[in-house]
């Protein structure tokens, strides 16, 4: 995945983008949330998988600095940003208020 490819896809809709390393144990519990709100969330946000270390240019393109980072795209623009763990019901909130506030749904 390359940065040009992440602005193409959120031309068309909006990505929640999850930045997390394979060490990192906080990213597994994170990784469970944000895939049970994709399915839950089907048609309004895609969800995209950034390992840090496998992919360290895309993590520097968005200053990533800690992990797991969070961020809300839609057309090459970032919505929101968060860095650490909410419970899944606070996660899709966040999510949908950056949402709401592009009026993507």
């Amino acid at each position: 995945m390359t940065l040009n490819e992440l602005q193409n896809r959120s031309k068309n809709h909006a990505l929640v983008i999850e930045f997390s390393a394979v060490w990192c144990e906080p990213c597994t519990w994170l990784a469970a949330i944000l895939d049970e709100l994709a399915t839950l969330n089907t048609g309004k946000w895609e969800l995209i998988k950034i390992d840090i270390d496998a992919l360290p240019e895309l993590s520097k393109n968005f200053n990533i600095r800690s992990v797991p980072t969070t961020i809300v795209f839609f057309n090459e623009n970032e919505l929101g940003r968060y860095q650490g763990m909410m419970w899944k019901k606070q996660f899709n909130e966040w999510i949908n208020q950056h949402l709401n506030g592009a009026k993507l749904i």
